[in-house]
Formats: structure tokens, C-alpha cells, sequence
């Protein structure tokens, strides 16, 4: 799953420097905390249906998931999500925890994280540090509409508010300028 991401995004990189590679070239953005919700997971059925994938993959990148999770947990801080997946199913591999560390669940204690299907014709990039998320897609998808997205109940963001609500994590104002050049949808 790292080999894949790695092939669409650059996994050392933070926003706001740019993390998608260059055949991403339409943005839009999400709240960070609305990742563990049924909305959440309805909007991802949706991106996998247009981009008729049957799975989506969760990878998270901080903590490490090969030097944090393995080592400590024997498991990878990753997901298979189906696109059939449940709410039920979703929730409980989101806050289920390591047995031997419970608060080690990937909603709680996870910092960046990745959702992308195995066409990579989207991909999710969020981080806690800025509260947002952003959702790239593949030059040549046109994927859903910020309409048909918005009737999944997630709440879509302006450029303008992601930027507002990101920019107290960038101590560097040239920071805001760098994802203010990002073309959006």
C-alpha cells in the first residue's frame, strides 16, 4: 500500500508544502475531525463508485506505521476499506486499538493519514496539525461533483476556509501563499 501512495503522493512531505504528485490537479477540502464519521465514509462509497474501485486503503503516515505501529504492535497503521463497508465496521476498525494499547485506535493517534483506491484517480490527504483535509483528483477523473459530494452530509470547505483554519498551524505566512496557488475544482 506505501509503494502505491508513494507513486501518488510525496509521504515525507506536510502540507502546506505540496504533497500530491503532478498528475493531481483538482483539490477540494474537508475537515480533519470528519474523517471518523458516517458522513466520512459515505463520501468515500461515493469516490469509489465514480472511480469504480470495490476498496479504498487508509495508510497513516504519523505516527510511522512501519517504526511506530509494527514495532510496537505487530501491525501496520492501515486499513482495506470495501466499498461495501458498514458504519458499524468502519467505526469499529477506526477506534478499535491495538489490544495492548486501546488508545492507539487510528481515529485517535493518527496525524496524517492517506485514502486512496488502487485506480489512484483520488486521494485524501489529511493532517491534524492544520485540521484539514484535502481531496485531490487524478487529471482526466472528473469524479463527483462538489454537489453530488455534498449529499453524502459531509461539508465541504472553501479554499478561503481551509486556509483560515490551517494557517495558525504554519508559523511561516509564506506558507499560506504556497497553498493559496493550488488550482482547485
Amino acid at each position: 500500500m506505501l509503494d502505491a501512495l508513494s507513486s501518488a503522493a510525496l509521504t515525507v512531505e506536510r502540507m502546506p508544502a505540496h504533497v500530491f504528485r503532478d498528475q493531481y490537479d483538482r483539490f477540494l477540502f474537508l475537515e480533519f475531525d470528519r474523517f471518523p464519521n458516517p458522513e466520512f465514509l459515505a463520501l468515500l462509497r461515493r469516490l469509489m463508485e465514480a472511480s469504480l474501485d470495490s476498496k479504498a486503503n487508509l495508510v497513516v503516515l504519523e505516527p510511522d506505521p512501519e517504526t511506530y505501529f509494527y514495532r510496537h504492535f505487530g501491525c501496520f497503521g492501515a486499513l482495506e476499506i470495501p466499498a461495501d463497508e458498514s458504519w458499524d465496521g468502519y467505526r469499529a476498525e477506526m477506534q478499535n486499538g491495538p489490544p495492548s494499547s486501546p488508545v492507539d485506535s487510528l481515529a485517535v493517534n493518527s496525524f496524517v493519514l492517506a485514502w486512496f483506491p488502487p485506480s489512484l484517480r483520488w486521494l485524501i490527504w489529511g493532517e491534524r496539525s492544520s485540521e484539514i483535509m484535502v481531496l485531490a483528483y487524478r487529471r482526466g477523473f472528473d469524479g463527483p461533483s462538489e454537489q453530488s459530494l455534498g449529499e453524502t452530509g459531509i461539508d465541504l470547505l472553501t479554499a478561503e476556509d481551509a486556509l483560515d483554519i490551517s494557517s495558525s498551524a504554519w508559523s511561516d505566512r509564506s506558507a499560506r501563499r504556497q497553498l493559496e496557488n493550488v488550482s482547485y475544482i
